[in-house]
């Protein structure tokens, strides 16, 4: 699953966190994903979602380096079940010309940008593979968010030294199209090769209408194959937005 989750202070008065904790809550529920890319995952999100599951487990720092405590600012956590998965090694790296430290470039507009990876065992079958989750600025411009990209796959070139299978989770703020930077990697758009898909909007905006592309929540993988991709649009407990974006969910295999 990739989700814009929101950070718990912003939405306004009637979509604080708060408002909306039962409701997402209900949905990870639901949709009981092995592995989620959270994007503005705030603290206190981070610590509700693991309250409410013994079994779910998160790593990653925020967008400035902090461990904890970070109720003002987003993390691109990414959450996973511990009773399958065992994480074996992670890390976080910025989006920018200087990815292993704190730093801010490619028209991020003064807020750094981070992408959170993990390699994971399946418990059951001891086969691996790596997540990468990140969150490419909205404000940046085409030659920008090209250069994102390429630095999350630089970044998974010499990580992934064995060639496992990888998974790209993130809002990308852009449509697939014009995500340059992934055609000829090796990635495929689960979204696109899912013999069953979903081809609808990823930003609900609340209801608001927004001039910006909708279709921008992605989930880019390498030697797998994706069965199934949708975008759960929903109704949890009585709300019909559970955050400015929609989960995107997929069923995977690793090939």
């Amino acid at each position: 699953m990739s989700f814009n989750i929101l950070r718990e202070d912003l939405g306004g008065s009637t979509n604080l966190w708060g408002k909306r904790k039962g409701a997402v809550l209900n949905m990870l529920d639901t949709n009981d994903p092995a592995v989620i890319g959270l994007q503005e995952c705030s603290w206190t999100i981070r610590e509700d979602i693991l309250a409410a599951d013994a079994n779910k487990r998160a790593l990653g720092i925020s967008v400035s380096g902090q461990e904890s405590g970070y109720t003002s600012e987003s993390s691109n956590t990414i959450i996973y079940r511990n009773d399958i998965l065992e994480a074996l090694n992670s890390g976080t790296f910025w989006l920018s010309s200087t990815p292993d430290v704190v730093s801010n470039t490619y028209g991020n507009a003064g807020k750094p940008r981070t992408c959170t990876w993990a390699k994971f065992k399946m418990k059951d079958s001891e086969r691996s593979f790596y997540v990468f989750n990140a969150h490419i600025e909205s404000d940046a411009n085409a030659t920008d968010r090209y250069y994102a990209v390429q630095v999350i796959l630089n970044k998974i070139n010499s990580i992934n030294t064995e060639n496992f299978p990888v998974i790209i989770t993130g809002d990308h703020n852009d449509k697939e199209s014009d995500l340059d930077a992934y055609f000829g990697s090796g990635f495929t758009s689960a979204r696109s090769s899912a013999g069953t898909t979903d081809t609808g909007d990823t930003l609900n905006a609340f209801g608001e209408t927004v001039s910006s592309d909708t279709v921008i929540d992605h989930i880019y993988t390498k030697n797998c194959t994706a069965n199934t991709f949708y975008v759960d649009r929903s109704r949890y407990n009585g709300r019909e937005y559970i955050s400015d974006h929609y989960p995107v969910v997929c069923d995977l295999e690793l090939n």
